[in-house]
């Protein structure tokens, strides 16, 4: 079947709305070693302690009840394509949700992790209006979400809520979002990233031949994190492999214009703070900094699953949507939060 797209929707360069979050919740925090290149960390790198006596809170995932027992505090970061518009009431539209990714502070162990969620996931959405109400739902692509409500916050909580059913009822304590137009401010701001490029842009940029070494334009950091058709076999595993790249090489570069400048950062989440959607106080970032400053990172996980080709939009056309493996939720929830089945006998 061939996949017809849809001109609207756009995938976006997410990992750099991750990359804005550290800065804001770690002055000065390393840059993300090898371990996120894995999917999953090993089992050598899964929690070693959840003995903990009581438990401090409860899922539900594939109609069996679960229980946590350390103290977590969950972020979402929500990076949003172009679509949407900036009107008011009936004639706003809110844009897609492309990048969506749950920051994981364990405070009780002070460690922190990273979930990455595929935007076509498929779950389920609230449909409410223009007034943020409404009981109707729907089992639609993750990214849409965002797209209702009356307002980008309005968004930004019917896509917390969202995530939210898909976890089994995980609380979720605050969300970050920023659109994909930042990117090039991003690379700008420590005067370019240098990649030895997976594919070939050449189409677009003649110096951006596959297995050249450069440093990238805005425009052309813009391309490298954000295209994915027409490059290489289209495929989203291979753009997140890009993403990845990109995200060591901007460290590398924030970390040395921080040992020049101790208050970069600061300014760098100044500079964009008018232009981010968040419910994420100085007081909460403030708890958390030290955490990411001196804990240790986790990885990045993702559930796995499978994608297939369908029309859950009920636009009459053809739309991946991906469907989370059901063992493979729980196992990535133990290892994330050290689930345990509840006793019914406690």
């Amino acid at each position: 079947m061939k996949k017809k797209r849809k001109k609207y929707i756009k995938i976006v360069a997410g990992i750099l709305i991750f990359i804005l979050f550290i800065i804001a919740f770690g002055y000065g925090l390393q840059y993300i070693d090898n371990k996120t290149e894995k999917t999953n960390v090993s089992d050598e790198d899964s929690i070693n302690d959840w003995n903990v006596q009581v438990a401090r809170g409860k899922i539900k995932l594939n109609k069996k009840k679960y229980d946590y027992y350390h103290d977590f505090e969950n972020y979402l970061l929500i990076g949003t394509d172009a679509s949407g518009n900036d009107g008011e009431g009936d004639e706003y539209q809110g844009s897609m949700a492309d990048f969506l990714m749950l920051v994981i502070v364990d405070k009780t162990d002070g460690t922190y992790s990273f979930l990455q969620f595929n935007r076509d996931t498929m779950t389920e959405i609230s449909l409410i209006n223009h007034e943020g109400k409404g009981a109707a739902t729907a089992t639609l692509q993750l990214c849409t979400a965002h797209w209702y409500g009356g307002n980008k916050e309005q968004g930004c909580k019917n896509t917390v809520k969202a995530v939210k059913k898909l976890l089994g009822g995980m609380e979720i304590n605050g969300y970050y979002e920023l659109n994909m137009s930042e990117i090039p401010t991003l690379n700008q701001i420590v005067g370019g990233v240098t990649v030895t490029l997976e594919e070939d842009f050449t189409d677009k940029y003649p110096e951006m031949k596959k297995g050249a070494t450069l440093q990238l334009t805005d425009d052309e950091a813009y391309a490298y994190v954000h295209d994915r058709y027409g490059v290489g076999d289209e495929e989203n595993a291979s753009r997140m492999k890009r993403q990845q790249q990109y995200m060591t090489g901007f460290f590398k570069k924030l970390q040395d214009k921080i040992k020049s400048d101790s208050n970069y950062t600061t300014d760098i989440f100044n500079q964009l703070q008018d232009k981010a959607t968040t419910d994420i106080t100085i007081g909460t970032i403030s708890n958390i900094s030290n955490i990411f400053a001196s804990g240790t990172n986790k990885g990045i996980y993702e559930l796995q699953g499978e994608s297939k080709v369908g029309q859950a939009l009920g636009d009459n056309l053809d739309h991946i949507e991906f469907y989370v493996d059901k063992d493979s939720m729980v196992t990535t929830m133990e290892d994330l939060f050290g689930i345990k089945e509840h006793n019914n006998k406690e």
